[in-house]
């Protein structure tokens, strides 16, 4: 461990990560275009049922990204698709196009599923397999994959890096994230954990979740493939033999394991498995890990800022989450003023964790307010937390004064 400048304790600090680093001020699309010319031959998305290459994914979202361009839609479309490889390529293809892209997952409840494409304002959804009722009970056009196969146009004018471009559900409202800062939240956790550049992504979240995002977009940004095992946990064996892989759980997708009692074949032989989980009980932890044969790496994030707090692989911390990740501060705050503390974190047994950090939202999708969720530059996260004098964070519960903004 090595010692770096900065407001907070970092005496923890792994040795050769930097506290603070540059995010590419590009488009997404340019981006993962840029990555998908030079690892052409390179596997891209692997399942049971086949695989692409880089170059292959990116001739496929070019393709639908000019049926898209001809039709004559708004700014926002809708991704309502089940099978994860034909999202992915969807997702791609809207960026392509010069969209501003909802990311729906066809598996919600149908009230849900209608209330974030109303909020989201989108203006057409695209699918490949079916785009779900609550898709159908919004009214907008459904748009299938087969029929948007195009000659794809330039742009000749280049998009900024920080216009919108993903938006992601979220508990207060549908999160308007712009093409920086979904950079941003990539470029934080693979340069914290410089390891995950060289893994594959297994694609267990839901695709409507920031941590679906983080993963996908972070292995596109790298040239790694994104694996979509299928209900059984099989990915078709396609990966090559000496490929590792990663991947990111929901809290309650880990909860789902505990209660069936059996390790799904799609977390054997991970490198790591990161759980997203805001507080945890550490027996929870424990029997988690037994259960899997493992270590896990619990992960705290939101959709509106993404990951925040992670531990390193070097130093997991059995009773705690771990450390902000690069480019990432936590600032305490009373929760009661809603003013910032002047006592530092070690100081205090608690306090409301505010968030600065590059990846932060643009705001909330249908003219919802985010006035109360600002102060400044922070992001108020509603959740208490506590730091010690080497920089470990805890989670603890919410404050009773915290209320969502809606």
């Amino acid at each position: 461990m090595s010692k770096v400048g900065g407001a907070i304790p970092s005496w923890y600090w792994p040795t050769g990560v930097p506290r603070r680093i540059g995010v590419p001020p590009q488009a997404l699309e340019w981006l993962v275009r840029r990555r998908a010319t030079s690892a052409k031959d390179r596997p891209a998305l692997v399942w049971a049922g086949g695989r692409l290459t880089y170059g292959e994914l990116l001739e496929q979202a070019l393709s639908v990204a000019g049926g898209i361009q001809k039709r004559d839609l708004g700014g926002t479309i809708a991704v309502a698709e089940a099978s994860g490889p034909d999202a992915l390529v969807l997702l791609l293809a809207g960026l392509l196009a010069e969209k501003r892209v909802l990311t729906a997952d066809p598996s919600r409840a149908v009230e849900e599923q209608a209330a974030h494409l109303k909020s989201a304002e989108a203006a057409a959804i695209i699918t490949a397999s079916g785009a779900g009722p609550g898709a159908e009970r919004s009214g907008l056009p459904v748009l299938h994959r087969a029929e948007l196969a195009d000659a794809h146009r330039q742009s000749t004018r280049p998009r900024r890096a920080l216009d919108p471009a993903v938006l992601i559900p979220g508990e207060r409202g549908v999160v308007v994230h712009s093409h920086f800062s979904i950079a941003a939240m990539c470029t934080s956790l693979a340069t914290f954990i410089p390891q995950l550049r060289e893994l594959a992504f297994v694609c267990l979240p839901p695709p409507d979740s920031w941590e679906a995002v983080v993963g996908m977009f972070g292995a596109l940004l790298q040239g790694m493939p994104i694996v979509f095992p299928d209900r059984e946990g099989k990915s078709g064996g396609a990966l090559d033999a000496d490929r590792e892989a990663y991947t990111m759980l929901l809290r309650r997708q880990a909860d789902d394991v505990l209660r069936r009692r059996r390790r799904p074949a799609a977390l054997a032989g991970l490198r790591y498995i990161f759980v997203s989980t805001a507080r945890f009980d550490p027996a929870w932890r424990q029997r988690l890990e037994k259960l899997l044969g493992q270590a896990i790496l619990p992960v705290w994030g939101l959709p509106e800022v993404g990951p925040i707090v992670a531990p390193h692989p070097t130093w997991f911390p059995a009773k705690a989450h771990g450390f902000p990740l690069v480019n990432v501060s936590l600032v305490p705050m009373d929760p009661t003023s809603g003013k910032v503390s002047l006592v530092p974190w070690e100081m205090l047994d608690q306090a409301e964790a505010c968030v600065e950090t590059l990846s932060g939202m643009v705001g909330y999708a249908g003219g919802v307010d985010d006035t109360k969720l600002r102060v400044g530059k922070l992001f108020r996260t509603h959740q208490m937390a506590s730091m010690d004098n080497v920089g470990v964070v805890t989670l603890h519960g919410a404050p009773r004064e915290a209320t969502h903004a809606s």
